[in-house]
């Protein structure tokens, strides 16, 4: 797991996604990983520490994500199950769909097609993290 959270974390830092981070990955308990990588501010040479305080913006979606996906691997969620399923009141949601009028959601709106729907940001790192985690096999 390190070296995946080490390519992750290399690959943000040089594509200047975010200067530093600190990563703590613990599960019952016991400590996974604890890394701290980059710099603390993307203007100056400070080295990112242990005890670095950080602002933390716009990370509902993230926190979100990463509770939902703890739900997926407990059995709890179904990424493929229909919204509604979990939240009845997604049955008759209505959406916009750009224009003046609405359209209802399909009944059949999967959980996993919720998470589709990102800001640029999130796109772009969910797709950095895949790339670095997931690295092309060699033939």
């Amino acid at each position: 797991m390190t070296d995946s959270i080490d390519r992750l974390l290399a690959y943000q830092i040089e594509s200047r996604h975010f200067p530093g981070a600190l990563v703590h990955v613990e599960r019952a308990g016991k400590v996974l990983a604890h890394q701290v990588a980059g710099r603390m501010r993307p203007d100056n040479d400070e080295p990112m520490h242990e005890a670095t305080l950080c602002r933390l913006a716009s990370l509902t979606k993230s926190i979100v994500t990463f509770a939902a996906l703890m739900q997926v691997d407990e059995g709890a969620l179904a990424l493929d199950a229909p919204i509604a399923d979990y939240l009845p009141e997604f049955a008759s949601v209505r959406m916009s769909s750009g224009t003046a009028c609405a359209r209802r959601v399909s009944p059949g709106f999967r959980v996993r097609q919720s998470w589709l729907v990102t800001g640029n940001h999130e796109r772009a790192f969910l797709r950095s993290a895949c790339a670095a985690l997931n690295p092309p096999v060699a033939s």
